[in-house]
């Protein structure tokens, strides 16, 4: 709640599972971040927030999981560091390669830590890259490349690799993987900063459609510019969600008839596919609908 208003917001845990104490967040202050710049400027000691989660699938696996990549732009650090406090509160033996790009060394976060886990964790490897570093940095300088994956990654083919930043930064990452000839399924992404509500669309405009809700016996029009997350809330019907931007899975919803757009599928597998699964947050009408809710 800011100003009596509820203000949901979805940020990646960067502390360690095993904590089971408090739970920390990084959001990075944006200009034009509401909540971000609240969090940053005006929380205080004793603050009370309601949350839930954790959702999504973006998470390392000891079980399946023996050499890992994290592949990190900016405050995409944060999932990253979650993964890295785990293996080390553990001692897991797995092989771990962080490459964290970032524009200058006074945006990268957590820098102390990384020399600390650097000195606890022999199979630890650390690879900081500058868009923009200053005249004496020694290490990479540029944007992410070939070159740096094919120098500082032992056994591309045999490693999971974990992607987090801006869109750009990933499809960049996933193109230079892919030319690597890592396996799509070792490749997983976690996307932040959702979808500007009122932006252009590519939906095709129909006039109103009509949204039915099975479970809950409720039925509304809809426009289809409109995902039917935002139109199910303003109306009532509260599906869970939790990323609101496709990437976590929680609003995943049976689709029982009619047709949509979805702009994101990352977090549906195979079988909610194949079952008719849809996600309301990223969905947007193409005919007249029924949600399994």
């Amino acid at each position: 709640m800011i100003g009596g208003k509820s203000v949901p917001r979805s940020y990646s845990i960067c502390s360690s599972p095993t904590q089971g104490s408090f739970i920390e967040i990084t959001p990075k202050r944006v200009e034009s971040g509401y909540v971000s710049q609240f969090l940053n400027d005006g929380a205080n000691v004793g603050l009370t927030v309601k949350a839930r989660g954790p959702y999504g699938q973006f998470c390392f696996d000891e079980s399946k999981h023996r050499r890992i990549v994290l592949i990190a732009g900016g405050s995409g650090i944060t999932p990253m560091m979650a993964m890295l406090r785990y293996i080390d509160d553990l001692c897991i033996p797995v092989h771990s390669t962080l490459i964290y790009c970032a524009r200058s060394e006074q945006d990268v976060f957590f820098k102390s830590e990384f020399v600390a886990l650097q000195t606890r964790m022999p199979r630890f490897h650390y690879v900081p890259v500058l868009s923009q570093p200053g005249a004496d940095w020694p290490g990479w300088k540029g944007r992410l490349r070939c070159e740096i994956l094919e120098l500082e990654i032992e056994k591309p083919l045999e490693s999971t690799f974990f992607l987090c930043g801006p869109s750009a930064f990933m499809e960049l990452g996933r193109a230079l993987l892919k030319d690597m000839a890592v396996e799509p399924a070792r490749i997983l992404q976690e996307s932040f900063g959702g979808a500007v509500a009122g932006g252009k669309h590519s939906t095709p405009s129909t006039g109103l459609l009509k949204a039915k809700f099975a479970r809950s016996a409720v039925a509304y029009n809809i426009s289809p510019d409109e995902t039917l997350l935002e139109s199910s809330e303003r109306n009532g019907v509260l599906i869970p969600s939790g990323c609101r931007q496709g990437s976590c899975g929680t609003c995943a919803t049976k689709l029982l008839s009619g047709n949509v757009q979805m702009e994101q599928t990352e977090a549906l597998n195979d079988e909610l596919r194949s079952q008719g699964y849809i996600l309301p947050c990223v969905s947007r009408p193409l005919s007249d609908i029924t949600l399994d809710a």
